[in-house]
């Protein structure tokens, strides 16, 4: 088993840097993160990594201060958003125990969807309302932004670790994702379900662990 490091700790060595925007559409203003780093303090912000995550969605997210500038977009595509410093959430504390076990510096994280949602019940209701106001683009496996993900992947020959969950609403982006995604390079604890890979970050501590031990053996 690996060691479980708690967030306190966490928090002295990483940090994490993000992409946030808001998208106006239809009079109506969709809060989305498009990409984010994992940083080991001390090191270059630059676009070597060590490895790809692709999760289900940003969740609670957001930037570390208030008085950050976020772009407002009109149905445009979240191109050149400058990055800046974000608070870590559950899930990127578990991505921080992963690094320090495979004693990597940076991690890229991806999203099946930009969409920012605590919950599931709040990000399947901004799905719905996203698709019928037009905003298909929210995830970054869509046609619109297929130039956007090439360059996100071809940063360096890295595994790209597939942790979105198996929640079925995420079915049709999953299966999206699967057909952009290189094959040779993917990695992840498989669902029997298709086209599902278990969450990073269970809910239980014990559960963490013993995910961590399993992505360790396998990549």
């Amino acid at each position: 088993m690996v060691e479980y490091v708690y967030a306190e700790q966490l928090k002295k060595e990483f940090n994490v840097v993000a992409s946030f925007y808001n998208q106006k559409v239809k009079g109506k203003v969709f809060y989305c993160r498009s990409h984010a780093y994992v940083i080991r303090k001390g090191s270059q912000l630059n676009h070597e990594v060590n490895a790809i995550l692709i999760l289900m969605n940003p969740g609670t997210s957001s930037p570390r201060k208030k008085e950050s500038f976020v772009p407002t977009l009109n149905l445009e595509l979240p191109s050149c958003i400058p990055y800046i410093e974000a608070k870590p959430d559950p899930t990127q504390y578990q991505v921080m125990r992963l690094m320090k076990i495979k004693g990597w510096t940076r991690v890229s994280i991806l999203n099946l969807s930009d969409l920012c949602a605590g919950n599931t019940e709040d990000f399947n209701k901004l799905i719905q309302e996203a698709e019928a106001s037009g905003f298909h683009f929210h995830s970054i496996f869509s046609v619109e932004r297929e130039k956007e993900l090439q360059s996100q992947l071809s940063t360096a020959y890295v595994p790209i670790l597939l942790a979105w969950g198996t929640n079925g609403i995420l079915e049709t982006l999953a299966g999206e994702a699967l057909l952009k995604l290189p094959p040779d390079r993917i990695k992840g604890i498989e669902s029997s379900t298709k086209p599902f890979y278990y969450h990073i970050n269970p809910i239980l501590k014990e559960k963490q662990i013993k995910l961590l031990t399993k992505i360790k053996e396998i990549i």
